[in-house]
């Protein structure tokens, strides 16, 4: 199971453009414990992208989507239901 995370900039007239994917394995992932993750994404100016990952297990309503990906072997998996994303006071 691989989450895929886009890094887009923002412009308020033309299209956002995407700079960058990420993949990040969620296997590698424990119930309540955070993983931090720093993604290379241009080693001559160093830039790189730190994350912090934290798999909290919650209750299946009926209300939500449940799917399996077949053919790749892997466990049933739930829809991406919520992402917390926290810049730094200095990022603008």
């Amino acid at each position: 199971n691989v989450l895929e995370l886009k890094v887009c900039d923002e412009d308020t007239i033309t299209r956002d453009d995407e700079l960058c994917t990420v993949l990040f394995d969620i296997d590698k992932l424990t119930v309540g414990r955070t993983v931090r993750v720093k993604f290379q994404l241009n080693p001559q100016s160093r830039e790189e992208l730190e994350v912090e990952f934290t798999l909290q297990n919650t209750v299946q309503h009926e209300h939500e989507p449940v799917r399996v990906a077949t053919g790749t072997g892997s466990r049933w998996t739930r829809w991406l239901r919520s992402l917390n994303i926290s810049l730094p006071s200095d990022f603008y």
